[in-house]
This record gives structure tokens, C-alpha cells and sequence, in this order.
């Protein structure tokens, strides 16, 4: 993976580097079209990766309130991190033992965002609409 890296105020190159990196991830994994090897290694940008998805429903979309998130099983314990459309985390919460999450985003001004859920060695990234 290549991104370049151009800082013009005093942040860590390094770090603007990690973020920039993470914000590809972010969208490759969002907007790569569903195709039959998504449950299988594939290779995207020379790295490979095992794609360990979470069976979910995330509602309303758009919503203006509260984000629910509903698992399809029970959860050890889960991280939910709301991301904007450039990487930067705006709100993380984690959660114990339960199938349903409910967030208040109501402070978000309106747009795109996307709710990165991990759990159990497991990750899925969704886009929502806040209007």
C-alpha cells in the first residue's frame, strides 16, 4: 500500500501517514463490491487478508437520533468506532454480553459516516447517512 504523505501544519508524518493508511482501509472495505471470495483470503494491494465478518443490521439509515446496531448472535465483547468520510474517529464505545447497540449521534452534524464494529477477532464496516 502507497499513500503520500504531505503535512503542511506541525503533525507527526508518521502518524498522518497511519491515519491516512487506516482511512484506505476504511474505504476499500466499504465501497469493493460484494463478490464471491469475500468469505475467503483475497489480495488487495499485495497484502492478504482472512475477511472475519460480523452478521448485522444497522437502522435507520439515514437517522437523525440514534443508531441501532443489532447483532444476529450474542457478543462477547464488542468495539463500535464512528468514523467520518476522512478517517477521524468521532465516537467509540464498547459494549458486553448483548445483541443490540444503541447510539445517540444526534450531535453529528449531517452526512456520511461509517460505524466500524469489532468483536471477537471479527469486523465490519458499515456507511450511514445522518441527516
Amino acid at each position: 500500500e502507497y499513500a503520500h504523505c504531505t503535512s503542511f501544519d506541525n503533525t507527526n508524518p508518521i502518524a498522518k501517514l497511519a491515519s491516512d493508511m487506516m482511512s484506505i482501509r476504511t474505504f476499500y472495505n466499504v465501497f469493493t463490491p460484494p463478490t464471491p471470495c469475500n468469505n475467503s483470503n483475497f489480495s488487495a494491494a499485495g497484502i492478504k487478508e482472512k475477511l472475519n465478518v460480523i452478521d448485522l443490521k444497522l437502522y435507520p439509515n439515514p437517522t437523525k437520533d440514534n443508531l441501532i446496531i443489532s447483532f444476529k448472535e450474542l457478543f462477547n465483547q464488542a468495539t463500535v468506532e464512528i468514523v467520518d468520510v476522512i478517517g477521524k474517529e468521532l465516537l467509540s464505545n464498547q459494549v458486553k454480553n448483548n445483541t443490540k447497540i444503541v447510539l445517540n449521534v444526534s450531535e453529528l452534524p449531517s452526512g456520511i459516516y461509517f460505524a466500524k464494529i469489532t468483536s471477537d477477532n471479527k469486523s465490519i464496516t458499515k456507511k450511514f447517512v445522518k441527516e
